[in-house]
């Protein structure tokens, strides 16, 4: 219900209505109270002519007052109209410094949000910071365990057994040289002495020195071609010569598996002995590198640069320091020991080029084997 006044005089009543009607009348008040959020209805304002303004709404209208610069009458508020005045200076205090609030509201945000951002930046830095002088303090251990005075003595005896090795190869190249020679030069002398052969027996019968000189003729064959197994490329192309003589003979059963063995490696590509040294030594440092990346991501040079000269064989895969390298690998093959290859390298297994490689060991070891089967039981036997 609405708050009356007691006691109102016709002199305040005619105030009132016109204090009224200079704010705008009843319906400019009504509009204004209602601007303010103020739930009253417009019958109930008509009623302050009669029964004064009430305390509720005091303020609201002494800041519309305020607002159009019109002055109060007198006696129209009560006597505590100095705190009604305070409470609205109060009021459009709060609601002046709740709209400067709003309008700072969003630089304030972005203000938070940048230090929030440095204050993140800075974190993330510290921590990569420590991170890397973590790694960096353990590089300098790593570094300081090394020590360059032991490389230097074990580079230097390295590089005395390279010079060794260098001095053995050329000392090797030369004796083939002089075995080449001779070799050429016995080649002219059985020439000679199959032409003497041959001349000896033409004053005796004549079908008796045929046959012998089909024998002598094939024997010499076979002889030089056992004896330029090293220094030349195998050479198969008097087989049918080979072939036509044996047919007319009966032979055992282990000289015709033999004259097979020769049949059968005319029919491929075989290696001098040169050719297989040349090829080895890069295989086996091939296969050194390929162990050493598998079984460690470090990197040792001194490890790496012996690996290079000395090789050995470990386990299934793995070769390293055996003394099967230059010269004893080229002693292991001149002397036709094909067996001894084969057996410390018949537990390497997944290389290709390796396994190529004792292949045409194997056949020169075959061919090896037939030729002397043959020879013998010509000599001896034949």
């Amino acid at each position: 219900m609405e708050e009356k006044k007691t006691n109102i005089s016709a002199l305040d009543t005619d105030k009132i209505s016109l204090f009224i009607k200079s704010l705008g009348g009843v319906k400019a008040i009504y509009r204004y109270l209602k601007s303010k959020n103020v739930t009253i209805n417009i019958e109930s304002i008509y009623k302050w002519k009669n029964n004064g303004i009430p305390h509720r709404y005091l303020l609201y209208i002494k800041e519309l007052a305020n607002n159009q610069n019109i002055r109060i009458p007198e006696n129209i508020f009560p006597d505590n109209i100095g705190s009604v005045n305070n409470k609205t200076e109060i009021i459009s205090s709060i609601e002046t410094n709740r709209k400067n609030i709003k309008g700072y509201r969003i630089p304030i945000l972005i203000v938070l949000l940048s230090l929030i951002i440095i204050i993140l930046q800075f974190l993330y830095h510290h921590h990569n910071k420590k991170a890397i002088n973590e790694k960096i303090i353990k590089l300098e251990n790593l570094t300081s365990s090394f020590k360059a005075h032991d490389y230097d003595k074990k580079l230097d005896s390295i590089n005395d057994f390279i010079i060794d090795q260098t001095i053995l190869k050329k000392q090797h190249s030369s004796d083939i040289k002089s075995i080449y020679g001779l070799i050429t030069t016995n080649k002219n002398k059985l020439k000679d002495l199959e032409k003497n052969i041959g001349l000896s027996f033409n004053n005796s019968n004549k079908a008796q020195n045929f046959k012998l000189n089909k024998f002598n003729t094939i024997l010499i064959n076979l002889i030089v071609l056992k004896e330029n197994i090293k220094f030349s490329i195998p050479n198969l192309s008097n087989i049918d010569l080979i072939n036509n003589y044996f047919s007319l003979i009966k032979t055992p059963d282990d000289v015709s598996l033999s004259l097979l063995n020769l049949n059968n490696l005319s029919k491929i590509n075989l290696k001098s002995h040169k050719q297989l040294i040349d090829e080895i030594l890069p295989i086996l440092v091939n296969i050194n590198n390929k162990n050493n990346k598998n079984n460690s991501n470090k990197v040792n040079i001194l490890i790496y640069l012996k690996n290079l000269i000395k090789i050995r064989k470990i386990n299934n895969n793995d070769l390293i320091n055996k003394n099967i390298i230059g010269s004893n690998i080229i002693n292991t093959i001149n002397t036709h020991n094909y067996d001894y290859i084969l057996n410390e390298f018949k537990s390497i297994n997944g290389n290709i080029e390796l396994n190529e490689w004792l292949e045409s060991i194997n056949n020169l070891n075959i061919l090896i084997i037939s030729l002397d089967n043959i020879i013998n039981w010509l000599v001896y036997k034949g």
